[in-house]
């Protein structure tokens, strides 16, 4: 199983931008998250391609749970406010002002019918808004020169300053208050803009970072989420409180915690990434658990740096190539799948007889026959 993060999220927003921060002195190349951008129409069609190329015993495709960030900031908007208020924009219609991106939503919808991009939810946001309007009122200029650009930050390594507003959203309950953040209705806008993209509600979530609070989770335990992906630590809202969690572990509200055990980020390192991804699916496999994956979008984007796709591509055909080489009876899945088969006790895939369409969006098929 496949996880990745961060779909629909904005970060470096053109070529000619990050040519331009390298020019004003900003060392772009010390993070490979600066190649990460909204995500275009050849993204998708060279990732899609390649999942479709590899089956599983069933004789369907390798799939890949893809992480919704489902709003980014309007700009234009936010300084008119005079960055005294957060105004965001669904990522739909971030993607019609750059280029090569009008099909996109449509990709993802095409990716969900072949069950081979199965989205779900990651968050309203993936950065620190609150965070981020202070530090352009108190005319930080490093804030003001990415705002120019249409960007809200850049990786730690990369800024001049050292900070980053992306990453956890959900920290500490405190510091919610202290802005007037209301993160349970900021969880609920951004399910119920990703009912009206995808035309059915998610059943799977994982908190930017992995940060998150027992509010958070009665938050999504409200608008349905059932099940929990993450790592084996849980940062509850500070750095300082941690929780260790297991695949099948159940909540207080009953929702399950699926845990990442699989690291396949291959654009931060070379071709070792095959070989130790390989070892641990192995041993998930001899421990008789999934392998769940974790593979952020990052490694699949090509508009800033088309080498950074196509490595990452490449690398992905060699897996899954190894895969289905090595387990040749193994069973391709999504998170929402493998939550309900644990939900429902479903120990044989043989057995597992619900219709797909209720499994990876619920009433997405009834909104459907309305229409």
């Amino acid at each position: 199983m496949i996880e990745s993060d961060d779909w629909g999220a904005i970060r470096t927003s053109s070529r000619e931008n990050y040519n331009f921060l390298a020019a004003a002195g900003y060392p772009m190349g010390d993070s490979v998250l600066s190649v990460d951008a909204l995500e275009t129409e050849d993204d998708l069609t060279c990732l899609f391609d390649t999942l479709e190329r590899f089956k599983d015993r069933r004789g369907r495709p390798a799939c890949m749970t893809a992480n919704m960030v489902m709003a980014n900031p309007n700009f234009e908007k936010t300084r008119e406010a005079e960055y005294a208020e957060y105004i965001y924009e669904p990522a739909s219609e971030t993607l019609k002002r750059h280029s090569c991106r009008e099909r996109v939503g449509s990709l993802w919808k095409e990716g969900l019918s072949k069950r081979i991009f199965v989205p779900q939810f990651h968050a309203r946001e993936h950065f620190r808004w609150w965070k981020w309007l202070e530090a352009l009122r108190q005319n930080s200029k490093e804030a003001h020169v990415l705002f120019g650009v249409q960007m809200h930050s850049l990786p730690k390594e990369v800024s001049k300053t050292g900070i980053c507003f992306d990453g956890p959203v959900c920290v500490t309950e405190a510091e919610m208050d202290h802005y007037k953040v209301d993160i349970a209705k900021v969880i609920c806008d951004g399910i119920n803009m990703f009912k009206a993209e995808f035309g059915g509600k998610p059943l799977s979530t994982i908190s930017p970072s992995y940060y998150w609070t027992e509010q958070v989770e009665r938050a999504w335990q409200n608008a349905g989420i059932k099940y929990i992906a993450g790592n084996f630590i849980q940062i509850c809202g500070s750095t300082a409180v941690r929780r260790n969690h297991y695949t099948g572990q159940r909540n207080s509200w009953g929702g399950i915690y699926l845990v990442r055990n699989c690291n396949f980020e291959q654009n931060y390192k070379t071709t070792s990434r095959i070989k130790r991804c390989l070892q641990q699916i192995n041993s998930a496999f001899r421990n008789h658990q999934p392998a769940i994956l974790c593979s952020h979008r990052v490694n699949y984007i090509g508009s800033i740096c088309e080498k950074n796709r196509t490595r990452g591509i490449q690398m992905l055909k060699t897996l899954l190539q190894e895969i289905t080489k090595t387990w040749p009876d193994v069973i391709f899945l999504s998170v929402p799948e493998l939550g309900y088969m644990i939900e429902h006790d479903i120990k044989r895939i043989d057995d597992f007889n619900t219709s797909p369409e209720d499994v990876l969006l619920p009433g997405r098929k009834q909104a459907e026959a309305v229409k």
